[in-house]
């Protein structure tokens, strides 16, 4: 079993919109609850045909604490990036890890090589070094923002579901009119 992701890295997950099922996840941080956040369970009904299925919780505090490995294969087949780990040596001829981030959908062929988007040292261990990765790679990840109406700039009204000619202050108008896209 390998080791499971912090609990930043898993609330920056679901912000970017991993929803698979995983063998752990981290409990509640709201803090009416009473209870301490950000604890750390392991699913005991979680049967092993379900990991790594859909399982949507959107609006609830839970947050899926999938596997490194788990999170690094999301990682590459949805968002086209690979989290790369390699060893390299210290001063002090201690091995040391780093981390880099590439882009599979942006080859450079000046380089003969995929575009890497970040390079980090993450200490001492693999994990460490792993987990430094896949954070930069779910920072890197830009939201798509989905437009879900429209706003005249002219009248303010922000009912629009399409840029269309209406009644607008000083009568119809079909043309010269200013839009501005409002983002879901």
């Amino acid at each position: 079993m390998g080791k499971f992701i912090s609990s930043p890295t898993a609330k920056l997950a679901k912000e970017k919109g991993f929803n698979l099922e995983s063998p752990a996840y981290y409990g509640c941080d709201e803090p009416a609850s009473g209870r301490p956040g950000n604890q750390f369970f392991l699913r005991d009904w979680a049967k092993i045909s379900e990991i790594g299925r859909v399982n949507t919780q959107i609006g609830t505090m839970i947050y899926a604490a999938p596997e490194q490995e788990m999170l690094r294969e999301w990682l590459r087949e949805v968002h086209q990036l690979h989290v790369a780990i390699s060893p390299d040596k210290s001063r002090q001829n201690e091995v040391i890890w780093f981390s880099q981030v590439f882009n599979l959908s942006s080859y450079n062929m000046t380089f003969k090589s995929f575009n890497y988007i970040t390079m980090i040292f993450g200490g001492s261990t693999y994990e460490d070094a792993l987990e430094l990765g896949l954070l930069n790679a779910l920072q890197s990840i830009e939201m798509e923002k989905t437009i879900i109406g429209y706003r005249c700039l002219l009248c303010g009204r922000d009912k629009f579901t399409r840029k269309s000619a209406h009644n607008c202050g000083s009568g119809y108008r079909k043309h010269h009119i200013k839009w501005e896209a409002i983002y879901g």
